[in-house]
C-alpha cells in the first residue's frame, strides 16, 4: 500500500460512527455507508456485523455485539472487549452524519487514487498501443467501474422481508401509513404514494400542477418536505391555507375583502393545525439534488419519518458543472433523483412543464403528440394534465396517468375538476365523466 493511500482515512471518524451506533442503533438506518468504505478492516467488519444484526431484528448493544463477535470467533481479532468498550465511550452522537460523510469522502479519494495509479501504469506501459478507447476501457475495469452484485439468495431474502412486511401491514391495517393523494382517481391509479418512486406531474402552464401538488402535500398524513425553487415562502403557505380553508389566494392578496376580520380569524385558527403537522418547506432558489438529500437525511436523523417530498419544479433544480446540452443535464438530475428516492425511501412529486409541439390535440394523451420532447421522462409514474372546457362545475382537466413499475406498464385516463368557487381539484362525478366522454368522442 502506498504512503499516499495510508494518509487517506480518518480513524476518529470511523470510531465515532461505530460508537454512535452502539449508543443509538437506529442511526444505522439513516445512512447508506458500505462496510467497504471503512479503511480499518476490523471497523468495517464490525459495521457490517451490526448491519446484519439490525436487519435480522437483533438488539444492538455492547453485550450483544460482544456475543456475536465471540460466536464468530472474531473478538480477539477485533481487539477484545476492551477495544469494543472503548468505542462505546463516545460522548455525543451529534457529529454522526458529518463523520459518515468523512468516511465516504476518504473512501472515494482512495478509489480515485487507485484508479489514477492503475491508469498511470497503463499509460507508462509503452509495450502496448495507447488509445482513448483503451483508456476508457481501463477505467471501467477499475474500482470506479464496479457495481454491487447480489446473489439470488440475497435477492430472495430481501423479497421475503418485503413481502412479509406488506402482509403484516395489510393484516394490521397499517398500509395506510403510506401517504395518499386524497383525490379518488389518482389514488385508484397509484394506490398510494409508495417510497422509492417518483411521480412527474406535467402539463401546460396554468393547468393547475402546483395547485394539485400543494393540495396533495397539504393533506398527506406523514412527515413531508416541499422544495420550491420558484415560489416565496409566504406565497406557498398561502396556497396551503387556501387548500385547507377554501379562501382563495386572490382574496388574501386583496386584503380579504369586506369580511376581512372574520376571514383572518379563520386563517389564524387554521395556523394551529398546520403548526402541529410535520410539514417542512425549503424555498432556496438554487437547490441541488445533493442539497435535497442532505436536508431529508437531516430531518430523518432528527426523528422525522419523511415519506413524501414535493419539488417545484424540475426545470429549476441546479446541477453543478457546465452542461451545454440541456437534455443531458436533465438526464443526470433524473438519475440522481431516482437514487435519492430509493436510498431515502421517499415518494417524490415532481412538477414539470412539458413543451411538445401539438400538446393537447388529443386530450389527456401523450401518444399522439408530435414533435421532439424537450424533457426527460425518467419517472416511475407520469401524470399529464391538459385544460379542457369551463363548465358550471369548474374547469375540466384531462389526465393521463402512465405507470411503469416492476416490469408492468399501466395506463389510466380520467378527468378532474378544478372548482371555480374554491381552490380545490377533485375527481369528476359520474355525470361529469359521462359528459366528458361524449365530448372526447
Amino acid at each position: 500500500m502506498t504512503e499516499a493511500m495510508q494518509q487517506l482515512f480518518d480513524e476518529k471518524a470511523e470510531r465515532e460512527v461505530l460508537g454512535s451506533i452502539l449508543l443509538e442503533p437506529h442511526l444505522l438506518r439513516i445512512n447508506d455507508l458500505l462496510y467497504e468504505e471503512f479503511f480499518i478492516q476490523r471497523y468495517g467488519y464490525l459495521y457490517r456485523l451490526m448491519r446484519w444484526m439490525d436487519a435480522n431484528g437483533k438488539t444492538i448493544d455492547l453485550l450483544t455485539v460482544q456475543q456475536e463477535l465471540e460466536r464468530k470467533d472474531k473478538l480477539d481479532w477485533f481487539g477484545g472487549f476492551a477495544e469494543l468498550a472503548d468505542l462505546a465511550q463516545i460522548v455525543t452522537t451529534y457529529h454522526y452524519e458529518t463523520q459518515c460523510q468523512h468516511i465516504r469522502d476518504y473512501s472515494n479519494r482512495r478509489r480515485a487514487l487507485k484508479v489514477v495509479q492503475e491508469l498511470g501504469r497503463a499509460v507508462l506501459d509503452t509495450r502496448k498501443e495507447f488509445t482513448v478507447g483503451e483508456f476508457i476501457n481501463e477505467l471501467m475495469q477499475t474500482e470506479l467501474g464496479k457495481t454491487k452484485t447480489f446473489s439470488m439468495t440475497d435477492g430472495l431474502l430481501q423479497f421475503d422481508q418485503w413481502a412479509v412486511d406488506r402482509i403484516d401491514k395489510n393484516l394490521n391495517g397499517t398500509l395506510d401509513q403510506y401517504p395518499k393523494s386524497g383525490i379518488e382517481e389518482i389514488d385508484k391509479a397509484l394506490i398510494f404514494l409508495e417510497g422509492g418512486q417518483t411521480t412527474r406531474i406535467a402539463g401546460e402552464p396554468g393547468v393547475g400542477k402546483t395547485m394539485l401538488v400543494t393540495q396533495i402535500f397539504e393533506q398527506a398524513n406523514c412527515a413531508r418536505v416541499y422544495f420550491s425553487m420558484e415560489m416565496l415562502l409566504h406565497r406557498l403557505v398561502a396556497r396551503m391555507l387556501s387548500a385547507r380553508t377554501n379562501i382563495p389566494v386572490s382574496l388574501m392578496r386583496t386584503g380579504l375583502g369586506g369580511d376581512a376580520e372574520a376571514l383572518l380569524q379563520k386563517l389564524r385558527d387554521t395556523y394551529r393545525g398546520l403548526e402541529a403537522e410535520e410539514m417542512f418547506i425549503n424555498c432556496s432558489p438554487t437547490m441541488t439534488i445533493e442539497g435535497m438529500y442532505s436536508e431529508i437525511a437531516k430531518l430523518k436523523a432528527q426523528g422525522h419519518d419523511v415519506k413524501l417530498i414535493a419539488i417545484d419544479y424540475f426545470g429549476l433544480i441546479s446541477e453543478p458543472g457546465a452542461h451545454e446540452n440541456q437534455t443531458i443535464k436533465e438526464g443526470i438530475i433524473s438519475q440522481k433523483l431516482q437514487r435519492l428516492v430509493k436510498e431515502l425511501d421517499v415518494h417524490a412529486l415532481v412538477i414539470d412543464t412539458y413543451n411538445k409541439e401539438g400538446f393537447g390535440k388529443d386530450r389527456g394523451s401523450m401518444r399522439a403528440v408530435g414533435g421532439a420532447a424537450t424533457k426527460s421522462y425518467d419517472s416511475d409514474n407520469v401524470l399529464t394534465l391538459t385544460v379542457g372546457d369551463v363548465t358550471a362545475s369548474g374547469v375540466e382537466i384531462y389526465a393521463d396517468m402512465v405507470k411503469s413499475r416492476d416490469g408492468e406498464m399501466k395506463e389510466r385516463r380520467f378527468g378532474l375538476i378544478r372548482e371555480i368557487s374554491k381552490p380545490v381539484i377533485r375527481s369528476m362525478t359520474a355525470a361529469e365523466r359521462e359528459a366528458m366522454r361524449q365530448k372526447v368522442k
